[in-house]
């Protein structure tokens, strides 16, 4: 008898220990280095066109609280993100503009702090990796190409400053990446591949030269802020996300929690720009493909895509770099139609997964299969007093899901 209560006292403590663990505001984190990042973060995906959209021309008449919709995308629920998890997907990349969330006195509005850590809370606890960045900030993108150096810093520094302090003590699971695309043409109407480059087609010296000082100056901000911040992985901005400018990025050498990010829309990531990926990933840093869509670019039909997609993915997992696949608004790329929670284009799905090795829904467990388990588990005393004694079970210094998944399996097999 004493037994029996002294295993159910251990059981029901295990899923307390392990509902605890898996939350978004668990204090646990295991340092990893950008290079080990890159090789977890696998099958990535954004819900764009809503965290990081904007009211052009500079929000004018708009509250800024309604920016979440205003580019017709219903905003980012907790079931989105679970149901992302549940087909397969590895990270989330969370996209934020933050600008028109700040008031006169330079405070990010305490009505969007929340509602981002909310969508960072619900990624962690779905089991994802979550980015956050800093978007259409171009108000900063100006200051840039102006070459107001002191502004630009004054105003990125500001937004990082909030942001680090926010998250500082969260798991190493949460990625920073200090700028999504700075150029000096505007965004829009400008072509992609030029967008970086002087009169002479080269990548513009003070464009590079600037975000490599910003880089710099937001990395020491962040390793300063405290809590897991000193060795959280964060994700450097290559000037204009283009492959073009790897060859200009500046590294610094000691401090291996640092990953380069890029787009991979395929003016960017091709047969040319491979090799300038490769020489970082020789050096051993890691790189991301931090936002790809074959469709939005390429307009082909569906079955064109779908070997693009096989080529295209599959190449970037061989070579270790994962990716995020931004899906948005209605189109021949989206995978996800937050309206209706139907995922969409299938084959192209089915082939981003499958270029990192991902399983169907049939044969992977969630999160919420793990516990609802763990749940029947606790009734049936099914583990043994001594299997939860080692309820680590890859030895990383944490209970996880990946442990949950584990001792399922071992539930299932009977032993």
């Amino acid at each position: 008898m004493i037994k029996r209560i002294f295993s159910s006292i251990l059981t029901i403590a295990f899923v307390f220990t392990l509902v605890s663990a898996m939350s978004a505001s668990a204090s646990t984190f295991t340092p990893v280095t950008g290079w080990d990042m890159t090789q977890r973060l696998g099958a990535g995906i954004t819900f764009g066109n809503t965290t990081e959209a904007r009211a052009w021309p500079w929000d004018t008449g708009w509250n800024p609280q309604d920016t979440e919709t205003c580019w017709g995308q219903p905003r980012i629920e907790r079931r989105h993100l679970q149901a992302a998890a549940d087909r397969g997907f590895d990270s989330y990349r969370l996209c934020v503009t933050w600008t028109p969330h700040i008031d006169a006195e330079g405070k990010i509005s305490k009505q969007w702090s929340d509602r981002i850590k909310q969508l960072v809370d619900w990624s962690l606890d779905a089991g994802l990796n979550v980015i956050i960045n800093t978007h259409h900030e171009e108000e900063l993108y100006y200051m840039i190409r102006d070459g107001k150096y002191e502004d630009a810093k004054k105003h990125l520094s500001n937004i990082w400053t909030q942001v680090a302090e926010q998250f500082k003590n969260y798991p190493e699971t949460l990625i920073f990446e200090i700028m999504n695309e700075p150029n000096i043409k505007d965004h829009y109407g400008a072509d992609d591949d030029k967008w970086i480059n002087d009169e002479n087609g080269q990548v513009d010296r003070t464009l590079r030269e600037t975000v490599n000082k910003l880089n710099a100056d937001i990395l020491s901000i962040i390793r300063a802020s405290g809590g897991n911040n000193d060795r959280r992985v964060v994700m450097l901005c290559v000037p204009g996300a283009h492959p073009d400018a790897l060859p200009y990025m500046s590294v610094p050498e000691n401090d291996p929690y640092i990953v380069l990010g890029v787009f991979g829309y395929d003016a960017f990531i091709n047969d040319d720009t491979i090799p300038l990926i490769q020489a970082w990933l020789d050096k051993g840093v890691g790189v991301v493909n931090k936002e790809d869509a074959p469709g939005s670019i390429a307009r082909k039909r569906i079955s064109d895509l779908e070997s693009y997609t096989k080529s295209h993915f599959g190449r970037l997992a061989d070579m270790g770099v994962p990716s995020f696949w931004f899906t948005g608004s209605p189109s021949p790329h989206q995978l996800f139609d937050r309206k209706t929670r139907e995922w969409k284009n299938e084959s192209l799905l089915n082939a981003y997964l499958a270029a990192y090795e991902k399983k169907s829904d049939s044969e992977k467990l969630t999160t919420t299969d793990a516990l609802n388990i763990l749940k029947s588990v606790v009734g049936s005393l099914t583990l043994t007093a001594e299997q939860f004694a080692n309820y680590d079970t890859n030895g990383d210094g944490k209970v996880d899901t990946a442990d949950a998944l584990m001792i399922l399996k071992i539930v299932a097999e009977g032993s």
